[in-house]
């Protein structure tokens, strides 16, 4: 049986998709780069809260630190779901590139799927955030009275409250659903239309 020699638009269609799959893999490298970087800051942060807030006496950094690891954490989550959407669209390329070849070269659903991105360690560290957001909490309820008495003290712990639960409770959802929709984008026909330029 003759080979069937590919038609110049397909070699075009699949030089564009691998130079895509490059171009998306390399997005997703620096966001998980980024995302490394923002552990470093919370890291530093809880450190300045036990040393300067707690050891020391500049209750403010202990008061504070609550309000910059919801930024940070949050900041976090948002680019951990852009990885996830990323890694979807990854997939799904790869997919594509597979089905023109005649074995499977990209394989990157079957290290990475769904259930090892939500392992136990993963699920873990979370669980880790979350205590240290707590504590850093407690620690500047406990500076908020101790330095600027009781009304003080319902305004931190509310706004620390309000800020956690709207800030990131929003940032986890969208992770939470990051990959139904990006699978639910791609299973709709793309329109050809959507990225050209309106007529003047």
């Amino acid at each position: 049986m003759a080979v069937q020699n590919p038609s110049p638009s397909d070699e075009q269609t699949f030089t564009a998709r691998l130079q895509y799959l490059s171009g998306v893999s390399d997005r997703l490298t620096a966001i998980m780069n980024s995302a490394d970087r923002f552990v470093n800051f919370a890291g530093i942060i809880a450190a300045a809260t036990v040393t300067a807030g707690i050891l020391g006496k500049d209750p403010l950094i202990a008061i504070l630190a609550p309000y910059a690891l919801i930024i940070i954490f949050t900041y976090q989550i948002q680019l951990y779901t852009d990885a996830e959407r990323f890694t979807v669209l990854l997939e799904y390329l790869e997919t594509q590139l597979n089905g023109s070849m005649h074995e499977s070269v990209f394989r990157t659903k079957s290290v990475l799927d769904r259930a090892y991105r939500k392992r136990l360690s993963t699920t873990l560290m979370q669980r880790m955030y979350a205590i240290v957001l707590l504590a850093s909490i407690i620690v500047s309820a406990i500076k908020t009275y101790s330095s600027y008495s009781w009304p003080w003290l319902v305004v931190d712990v509310v706004g620390a409250g309000v800020a956690g639960v709207f800030l990131l409770g929003a940032a986890a959802r969208e992770l939470q659903r990051a990959q139904d929709q990006v699978e639910a984008n791609l299973a709709t026909p793309a329109d050809p239309h959507a990225d050209k330029p309106l007529a003047e």
